[in-house]
Formats: structure tokens, sequence, C-alpha cells
């Protein structure tokens, strides 16, 4: 398999964040440095406006390196407290799976939504639905 260009993959904060709203997008296969370059920031946001709710676009998701899925598991586990909502949106159906285990391992409501369904996702993130 050939690899992604460095810049098509990695994590990217959407223009939708706002102070507590965090939106970010993570795009192609992520590995251990994506998580060692965004975490740091992620948890910034986390110390000054905890809990937050966060947006993720996995639109262009296609998995993680072995290291990178424990650093994601490991972040949600340590941080279980700190948010207030997760929205998912994707069109994998791992996804929906993903979102319902979060659900029993998490101290927040975490929904999937289908890529045709972002604007309710996001919605649901500023409590419009």
């Amino acid at each position: 398999m050939a690899s992604e260009p460095e810049s098509e993959r990695g994590f990217q904060r959407l223009p939708e964040t706002e102070v507590r709203y965090v939106a970010i997008k993570a795009a192609g296969v992520l590995s251990d440095g994506d998580y060692e370059q965004f975490m740091p920031v992620l948890v910034e946001i986390i110390e000054e406006h905890r809990p937050i709710r966060l947006f993720v676009d996995l639109t262009e998701f296609n998995g993680w390196s072995a290291h990178a899925l424990w650093d994601d598991f490991s972040f949600g586990l340590r941080h279980a407290r700190d948010f207030e909502r997760i929205v998912l949106v994707g069109d994998a159906r791992w996804e929906a799976l993903v979102a319902r285990m979060a659900n029993a391992l998490m101290k927040c409501d975490v929904r999937h939504f289908r890529t045709a369904d972002r604007q309710i996702g996001w919605d649901h993130i500023l409590d419009l639905d």
C-alpha cells in the first residue's frame, strides 16, 4: 500500500470551532505522529473550557496505525469526563458501532450521523436538535 502524502492525512481544525465547540476532520490513515501533533492542542482547549463538545468529520478517514489506535483509545479513557457531547460524522458502517461503544466508555453522549445529516449532527453539538 502506498503511503499518503502528509498533507492528505491527519487532524484539521474546522472553521465551525468556537471556544468549547470543537470541530475537527480526521483524514487518511492516522499515525502516532498525527496524535502527538494534535492532542496537545485539544488538551489545551479542554483545560481551558471543559467540558467541551467535539464534532469529528470522518468522511475522509481511512483508519489508524496500531499505535495511533492505542493513542485514540487511551486519550478517550484519560479524558472521558472532559467531553459533554461527541458527534461522529461519516458513512462507514463501523462508525455507528464505534459511537455505541464510546457511549459505554465515555461519560458523555456520543452519536453518529451519516454525511447527509452533517448539519443535524452540528445542531446537536449546539443544542439545536
